[in-house]
């Protein structure tokens, strides 16, 4: 836990509360500069071949209002996580956003990968709406 004092108030910048994720959206317990509850989820892709434009996940109505921020991971052959934005070898790189103009997580870069049913791909999404 990390902790901060100041005018003999102790803050906890980082409680259990706020280190909670679920495929359900979740209040973190945190605000957003403008006041706003900052909500977490986490989504899971599976089958589905990743390339430049790829829609990753979309949503008929999302009521996301300030994507804060998001981090993915593509398990990789080995089982082990490869964090995303990466870059690879011969200067490829890769990458998810978030497109408000298209409601969804965009794969964007110069690299592909595939997300198989044992190869999955977890998008961590904190936002307000």
């Amino acid at each position: 836990m990390i902790v901060a004092k100041s005018l003999n108030k102790v803050h906890n910048l980082v409680t259990d509360k706020d280190m909670t994720y679920s495929y359900a959206e979740t209040k973190t317990g945190s605000t957003w500069v403008d006041g706003k509850p900052i909500y977490r989820r986490v989504f899971k892709v599976t089958n589905k071949a990743l390339s430049n434009g790829t829609m990753v996940q979309s949503f008929a109505k999302s009521n996301f209002d300030t994507m804060i921020d998001t981090r993915s991971f593509l398990q990789g052959s080995d089982g082990g996580l490869v964090p995303f934005p990466r870059v690879g070898s011969s200067g490829k790189g890769s990458g998810i956003e978030y497109s408000s103009a298209n409601n969804g997580f965009m794969f964007m870069g110069n690299d592909s990968w595939g997300a198989q049913s044992s190869r999955w791909l977890m998008i961590i999404a904190e936002y307000t709406k």
